[in-house]
């Protein structure tokens, strides 16, 4: 999937992906990769093109933590992961953006399968809206999908933080997070990289917080209801 030339890395062009479902008036859309390219005054800057797929040999994967404020004023913690894929027939490497939300925790469910496998030629990752309405990313290596390593009964609960009177403000998934942050942090040591810490938030018995990213489907179940990230 060649999309041009840019900033250096590792021999070729850095394009930067980030999944998006809205457009510039902040309606929403069916969810897209946006791109952006870094031009030459070294500054990154988003293009009009979009895309619903990248794929390349997956060659690094770094978390990533940045201060966000909220619209309520608050300062939260954006949790991410950076994934660098590698399309060596078309000398690019691209800079895939992946948010612990649903959609995104579904999505390193099934990287910590290529984790065990330790193959991670030929990978392709996509976003698109299942029948349900909700984001998804797909995972797909040598053109076939690739599955959660974990079944739902085996990954940690999101914890319900509550108000006083007992009414849900909204669920903590701290533990759910730690635990995809190691499998991770197996991939980042496989590919070269270094482990990093999930920086925790006191999130309990704190009205105050935002709600945590709208939940979106995982791509393996029908509903976001019926999953516990």
């Amino acid at each position: 999937m060649a999309l041009g030339n840019n900033n250096s890395f590792g021999g070729g062009p850095l394009i930067f992906l980030t999944p998006r479902n809205k457009d510039v008036k902040g309606e929403k859309v069916k969810p897209y990769f946006s791109v952006s390219r870094v031009g030459e005054d070294g500054k990154i800057a988003q293009t009009t093109e979009q895309v619903t797929s990248v794929s390349g040999d997956l060659i690094k994967a770094d978390y990533k933590e940045r201060d966000v404020k909220t619209k309520a004023g608050t300062t939260e913690k954006r949790k991410s992961v950076a994934l660098y894929l590698k399309d060596s027939q078309a000398s690019e490497t691209y800079h895939v953006d992946i948010s612990f939300s649903i959609a995104g925790r579904s999505l390193f469910n099934a990287l910590a399968t290529l984790g065990d496998s330790g193959s991670f030629e030929d990978v392709e990752i996509s976003v698109y809206e299942n029948r349900k309405g909700f984001e998804v990313f797909g995972l797909k290596q040598g053109g076939q999908q690739v599955k959660w390593k974990y079944n739902l009964d085996e990954l940690p609960k999101a914890d319900p933080i509550k108000d006083k009177k007992g009414n849900l403000i909204k669920n903590d998934y701290s533990e759910i997070d730690e635990f995809f942050l190691i499998e991770i942090n197996k991939i980042s040591e496989k590919l070269g990289g270094s482990k990093k810490k999930l920086e925790q938030e006191s999130t309990k018995n704190t009205p105050e917080k935002t709600s945590a990213p709208t939940p979106s489907s995982n791509g393996n179940v029908d509903d976001a209801s019926d999953i516990p990230f």
